[in-house]
């Protein structure tokens, strides 16, 4: 039985009810959701598009931020968990590519340090972005922990496979009331991912 507030609608008005709109802070980007002032997420509506034709609407997490004031204190993980809660609410499906990043004010700059979220939304959409592959696997590790699987996140139109695209660094979570919850959790296996990723299953 799917909920009421099923779809993208109903998992925005869950968001709402916990987190803080990018737009009540005077940003452009309408999918962002600041969490006890603490966190902020950037979170889309995308569609994956199958061969025979059909579409199926997704979230893609394209940012998680915590500050690094608050790093190890909990809030991410709880963050996290009421995102899946607000998927499962809306019976919808998410999914993201796990990269350490900080935040800069200049194109490969070097990485600043937060403990003000006003101070960093400033930057939040010039998205100069420093990327410490370093970190990767602790927080591949993490997302594991926190109930995220590996999958195959791409189709044939929106999110083609790229060279870069590393299995063990896509994630999906399939929300527990999600319509489409078989075939969405195909992506984990082999048999419902693309080449690209079958190619590094198990290797």
């Amino acid at each position: 039985m799917r909920f009421v507030s099923a779809g993208y609608i109903g998992f925005v008005e869950q968001m709402k009810k916990i987190c803080e709109l990018g737009s009540q802070r005077n940003l452009n980007s309408p999918c962002c959701y600041i969490y006890d002032n603490k966190a902020v997420a950037q979170i889309e509506l995308v569609h994956w598009e199958y061969p025979n034709g059909r579409r199926i609407s997704v979230l893609y997490l394209t940012k998680l931020y915590v500050l690094d004031t608050e790093r190890g204190s909990g809030v991410g993980t709880k963050f996290l968990q009421e995102i899946k809660r607000c998927v499962d609410k809306a019976g919808l499906t998410i999914f993201f590519f796990a990269t350490s990043f900080s935040l800069s004010n200049e194109h490969e700059g070097l990485p600043f340090a937060f403990a003000d979220m006003n101070e960093m939304l400033k930057y939040w959409e010039k998205e100069h972005l420093t990327f410490v592959e370093d970190s990767d696997e602790l927080l591949c590790k993490w997302y594991l922990e926190q109930g995220f699987l590996n999958a195959c996140v791409h189709d044939h139109k929106l999110c083609q496979p790229n060279k870069h695209h590393k299995l063990s660094k896509q994630f999906i979570y399939v929300g527990k009331n999600c319509f489409d919850y078989d075939l969405m959790m195909k992506r984990t296996d082999e048999s419902g991912m693309c080449d690209h990723c079958k190619k590094q299953k198990d290797h």
